[in-house]
């Protein structure tokens, strides 16, 4: 056995489902400092075994690792419903289910935001219930995308985070545009959506998606005339 790195050596990943039964997943080889590194995903809950080995070569002999166990639980998560998108300050409800083979109740659940879906940080805290689940009311001031993720350190000293969940919050464009009762038709290239990050009265206007040269962005409605009809336009180019 040698007491300094080993570079380049090629290491295996073993894994298991019961701890004693292994095969080879994947292969990595060692850097100048004899470190190697892997990284795995598991698509269903359970326990699974890991360990590395070395085969050896004329040199050195062949070695394994210890057994390295790996507790892994579903990581649900979403909002009201498949198909629901909220408004600026309207409730939205975020819920899951916190299991291994079986649900995991009463463990703390952490609930974090990001605006960028990389940098997150944690805003509420809740229990999971006797069956495992979790709920969380939440608002956003104004519309674009947001990002919501799960954070929680299991009884056992694992931890597990869900993948991020997107909500993009939008503004229906009759409340955006003040009014209530014409119809709004949007077509072209990108379509027109209500936001409250730019306004000149009222709550927001109406934003159309960036478009290239020799594209075009339509929002249309039909008035009865005669009449007098005034709308304000900010025109942003970049090159």
């Amino acid at each position: 056995m040698s007491s300094s790195p080993l570079p380049p050596e090629t290491i295996w990943l073993e894994r298991s489902t019961d701890g004693k039964t292994f095969e080879q997943v994947a292969s990595a080889s060692t850097n100048q400092n004899g470190e190697y590194q892997f990284s795995q995903m598991e698509n269903n809950a359970g326990s699974y075994y890991y360990r590395t080995t070395y085969q050896g070569s004329d040199i050195y002999y062949l070695s394994s690792s210890k057994n390295l166990k790996t507790n892994v639980r579903s990581a649900d998560l979403w909002i009201n419903g498949p198909n629901f998108i909220p408004g600026p300050e309207e409730p939205f409800l975020i819920t899951g289910t916190l299991r291994t083979t079986s649900a995991l109740p009463h463990e703390t659940i952490s609930l974090e935001r990001s605006i960028n879906g990389l940098s997150f940080k944690k805003i509420a805290e809740t229990n999971t219930d006797e069956h495992g689940e979790y709920y969380f009311w939440q608002t956003e001031k104004d519309t674009g995308s947001y990002y919501r993720t799960f954070h929680s350190k299991y009884g056992s000293g694992d931890i597990v985070t869900s993948d991020p969940l997107k909500i993009d919050v939008v503004l229906n464009l009759n409340k955006a545009l003040d009014n209530e009762q014409l119809k709004w038709v949007v077509g072209g290239a990108n379509y027109w959506f209500g936001t409250t990050k730019m306004k000149h009265y009222g709550i927001g206007s109406a934003q159309s998606g960036p478009i290239s040269d020799g594209q075009k962005s339509v929002l249309i409605t039909d008035v009865e005339g005669p009449g007098s009809l005034q709308f304000l336009l900010v025109h942003l180019c970049w090159d």
